[in-house]
């Protein structure tokens, strides 16, 4: 719940890179991890894609960013987890993934101190968040397109009046003319 309340907030100031580190911050928070990211695929290839909470080797992270980017182009990304092993670190990732839009992946790091059922209930809590961050990225799509679609409108009223208001004026020039006559 604090998780949805915080990104709320985060809606309301238009600034999806806060967004994004929110996600991997309460991932590290549910799955109790010291490292835990949100890769977003970007359009463009200047712009950072991975935000993270806790820190890693800078390598290790090059690497990750790497093995993501190389793996985000295979269709074989679907809804389950992904076990990412790199340099003796294990990573586990899930698709933020809507119906229409595949956002990014979100992760965190396995420490290999945790029992079989614990992990397997972090890999629950990871799909959960991955599951809330796409129904949150997607609202705000749609919000985005409701805005355009509001403007868009607007304008053809605009125009539309701006069209009527000539038809009559000419209308009315065209009947003066002809009582004048």
């Amino acid at each position: 719940m604090s998780l949805y309340q915080a990104v709320e907030a985060l809606t309301s100031q238009d600034n999806q890179k806060d967004m994004y580190q929110t996600f991997a911050d309460y991932s590290a928070k549910l799955t109790r991890s010291d490292y835990a990211f949100f890769w977003h695929k970007s359009d463009d290839n200047d712009s950072k894609t991975i935000f993270t909470r806790g820190s890693i080797n800078r390598d290790i992270e090059d690497k990750l960013v790497c093995y993501i980017k190389g793996i985000w182009n295979e269709s074989s990304l679907i809804d389950e987890s992904i076990k990412i092993s790199i340099e003796n670190c294990n990573f586990y990732a899930a698709t933020v993934q809507s119906a229409s839009r595949c956002y990014g992946l979100i992760g965190f790091r396995d420490d290999d101190c945790e029992s079989v059922f614990i992990r397997k209930e972090y890999v629950n809590q990871l799909k959960f968040i991955s599951n809330l961050s796409a129904i949150i990225l997607e609202r705000l799509d749609l919000e985005e397109v409701t805005e355009r679609l509001i403007v868009a409108e607007e304008q053809n009223r605009i125009a539309n009046e701006m069209h009527d208001s000539v038809a009559q004026r000419l209308f009315s020039i065209s009947c003066a003319i002809h009582a004048i006559m």
